[in-house]
């Protein structure tokens, strides 16, 4: 029984590609090798990739990480499959990723040097947690944490409340800054560390991973990095 009932599932849910929809795998090796990499870091003000340009805003970071881009149907789709129909089995898939990134940068981490690193989910909504019955962005630390910087320590001091909307229906700008104005905090009695790397899934305005920051800075922290799997919209 034991063994039938693996394949009984198999036959139920057969695995496939959640971008291409092949057989074999949730996120298949040529969908995972052809979505395009960020191989240097973007502007930690405002996550531009230009080597000259102008910031329009700043997020309040002291660099940024980025995997790829959220235009890429091949990441995209494993981004949606994880944030909107629960399929957690595709973070084997983005760990691989990862670690061929690392070894594909053209910079060095952001952090580069820093002997007291903490990792720390930029937290989602309680209500967006309680809907897909996980963190996404928890999910994603513990990977970064044991696949690119297993030295570091991980850290879980941030509170949320619920915003006013979720951002993805906001638009890009300061309408999504003052829907998550106010809404992270610190758990009682936290003691913060002075170089923390906040971890998230998308950067889209910044909003949400300006707004972790600011709360963290004015508790203490010096200095604060943030790694993403996509940006962009």
């Amino acid at each position: 029984m034991d063994s039938f009932l693996p394949l009984l599932w198999d036959l139920l849910f057969p695995v496939r590609c959640v971008s291409c929809r092949a057989p074999g795998s949730w996120w298949c090796e040529v969908c995972r090798k052809k979505s395009e990499l960020i191989r240097r870091n973007p502007c930690p003000n405002c996550a531009s990739r230009k080597a000259v340009h102008d910031c329009p805003k700043s997020l309040g970071l002291d660099g940024i990480a980025a995997l790829g881009f959220y235009h890429d149907p091949r990441l995209r789709s494993v981004l949606h499959a994880l944030k909107y129909k629960g399929a957690t089995v595709v973070m084997s898939a983005v760990e691989e990723r990862l670690g061929e990134w690392a070894e594909e940068r053209l910079d060095i981490w952001p952090w580069s040097g820093l002997s007291n690193l903490a990792i720390q989910p930029a937290i989602g909504a309680p209500h967006s947690v309680r809907r897909r019955g996980f963190d996404q962005a928890h999910l994603l630390s513990c990977v970064v944490n044991r696949v690119l910087i297993p030295w570091a320590a991980p850290l879980d001091i941030l509170t949320r409340t619920d915003s006013l909307e979720p951002q993805a229906r906001l638009d890009v700008g300061d309408v999504r800054r003052a829907n998550v104005a106010g809404s992270f905090g610190l758990e009682p009695g936290a003691s913060v560390p002075p170089n923390i790397l906040l971890v998230d899934d998308v950067l889209t305005s910044g909003a949400t991973l300006d707004e972790a920051a600011r709360v963290l800075r004015a508790a203490g922290a010096e200095k604060i990095y943030a790694l993403v799997l996509a940006i962009g919209a």
